[in-house]
């Protein structure tokens, strides 16, 4: 009896094998990426070339595998699969590296004196538990205190009264004080927004001092349109009225 190949299927020859798909790289490294973003494990808007987050991951999993991904899984949807089983199972979650610990601080400050304009500087260790920034904050208060009481200004100033292009013969002197503040408050009353500026210490901390929209304008600082208290530091100079109690702020040195 005779034996052979039908006219419909060809008879394999002999040391025949089957051919392995291609492995589809770009389907499997955008289904990871896919993944890390719906986990938020990426930036918003982070380009994957430059994510580190999204290279860590990819490595921390492949390091697993006893091949190469290419290698290991017959497809891309495989690998895909696997490494989402991965990332569940091992909670794996991006921690940036350590570059540097912040053992010391130095704040630098500004300011116009009597005797001219001084910068006066405070080295600080941050104490243990201490987040950096709150070590940076107190030490700036500190340093703004030091200077106040350094250098205290009191300065008077003649008022002159003109009447048709004349000096008037009676003048009066106007006191003035320069302290450093720490925040800017502003205050509803009778319907209209009241600004202040609060002092880093005396006796006016509860209260501040009126600042007045010319003088706000002329050194560019912007009222805020809502009551609250808003982060603003520096030195201000204001004016006393007759009692000793503070007229208004009269010249600004923002931080």
């Amino acid at each position: 009896m005779a034996t052979g190949s039908s006219a419909k299927t060809a008879q394999k020859k002999s040391g025949d094998t089957v051919k392995k798909p291609v492995f589809n790289d770009h389907l499997f490294l955008g289904g990871i990426e896919g993944i890390l973003r719906a986990n938020e494990m990426m930036q918003q808007g982070e380009d994957r070339d430059d994510s580190a987050a999204y290279w860590d991951a990819l490595g921390t999993w492949g390091a697993t595998l006893d091949n190469p991904y290419q290698e290991e899984f017959e497809s891309a949807v495989d690998a895909i699969n696997s490494f989402e089983a991965w990332l569940v199972l091992s909670n794996w979650h991006y921690a940036a590296p350590i570059l540097y610990t912040a053992k010391g601080f130095t704040v630098t400050m500004t300011m116009n004196a009597p005797s001219g304009q001084i910068s006066v500087s405070l080295d600080g260790e941050v104490s243990p538990g201490i987040e950096l920034a709150d070590a940076i904050k107190e030490a700036k208060k500190d340093l703004q205190q030091a200077i106040s009481a350094a250098f205290p200004r009191t300065a008077n100033k003649p008022d002159t009264n003109s009447k048709n292009g004349k000096s008037g013969a009676k003048k009066s002197t106007t006191k003035t004080e320069e302290v450093s503040y720490e925040l800017l408050r502003v205050v509803e009353f009778n319907g209209k927004l009241m600004p202040r500026l609060i002092p880093t210490e005396g006796k006016w901390i509860q209260f501040g001092i009126p600042l007045y929209q010319d003088i706000a304008d002329k050194f560019e600082i912007e009222i805020p349109d809502e009551p609250g208290d808003y982060e603003m530091s520096g030195t201000m100079i204001y004016e006393l009225k007759e009692d000793g109690k503070p007229k208004r702020v009269t010249e600004i040195s923002p931080d």
